[in-house]
């Protein structure tokens, strides 16, 4: 009698699962084909039948507004309820949601605690979150070496920014010597990835010769990388260089328009710097700047590689 009990139970698992399976891949081809209504009714089946994967979908679905119209308070409650069982990308959203306060009060207690959750289920995005609440002290005390051992978790992982959080700490000498090689070497592991922070830290190391000789050239080439994903610090930075004309051919007019997206990214620093670039423009071309800090597509040709 009781191998026939575990029999009929394994088959209760495989059947469950089964229907799991079924409804959340059959919503997934629905959202691949933009079939939202269907794709919707199919996670919402199956996410009230308690499959965690697809009460995640629903809080992705309705916190990004695809085939519904944005509502927080809703991608809350689905995190929640995915998040609440286990499902670690959940976690890490429901901990964003509450850090954030979207859909609901901000509560930075909150967010710690599903960060903690996700971590331990070895999610890096929450683990460099953990990073920072301990870096900044956050609700908790200031504590660089706690936070260190959350960025590594995540670095080690592969995770950009956690990488170039480590290269920041030893460029910085924070709970350790400064060591711009390393610092380097951790950058660069986050660069190679496309994080912006990352290419531009390693433009200022080349700018600067920190670590190794002076290379305006090298500077250049990483600011560009970073520039191009609206990074202000460091279109201000490769502004100078083309005001300056180290590592590329001086241009005032690139100069300017690079200084003009800065600020409009959020660089305060490139405001004053824009009026510095025009004072050397002959007043026929202060429009021909303008008009290229409008035009990215035609800048980021010009500035090229």
């Amino acid at each position: 009698m009781k191998s026939g009990c575990f029999y009929i139970l394994a088959c209760l698992m495989v059947l469950t699962s089964t229907a799991f399976a079924g409804l959340y891949e059959d919503g997934q081809a629905a959202m691949e084909k933009k079939a939202f209504r269907k794709a919707i009714t199919l996670f919402e089946s199956d996410a009230r039948k308690g499959n965690p994967k697809s009460q995640y979908k629903l809080g992705l679905i309705h916190e990004d507004g695809q085939g519904v119209k944005k509502n927080l308070s809703k991608a809350v409650y689905w995190y929640e309820m995915a998040a609440k069982q286990g499902h670690p990308e959940a976690q890490q959203s429901l901990g964003m949601m509450y850090q954030c306060g979207r859909g609901l009060k901000q509560d930075l207690a909150q967010a710690k605690y599903w960060f903690e959750m996700a971590s331990k289920n070895g999610t890096p995005a929450a683990q460099f979150e953990l990073g920072m609440f301990y870096q900044k002290g956050q609700t908790v005390p200031c504590d660089y070496k706690q936070a260190l051992y959350y960025y590594e978790l995540a670095a080690k992982q592969g995770y950009a920014k956690a990488q170039t959080a480590i290269g920041l700490f030893y460029a910085e000498g924070l709970s350790m010597p400064k060591d711009y090689r390393q610092a380097a070497l951790w950058f660069d592991l986050a660069a190679k990835q496309g994080d912006p922070s990352g290419q531009f830290n390693l433009g200022v190391l080349n700018e600067k010769g920190f670590g190794f000789p002076q290379n305006y050239k090298e500077a250049a080439r990483w600011y560009k990388m970073a520039a191009k994903q609206e990074y202000a610090d460091a279109q201000n930075n490769l502004g100078f260089l083309y005001y300056n004309g180290k590592g590329v051919d001086k241009d005032l007019i690139i100069s300017y328009a690079l200084f003009s997206l800065a600020y409009d990214n959020g660089n305060s620093d490139a405001f004053q710097n824009c009026y510095i670039a025009a004072s050397g423009l002959p007043p026929k071309n202060h429009q021909r700047a303008k008009a290229l800090a409008g035009d990215r597509k035609k800048l980021y040709s010009l500035i090229g590689n």
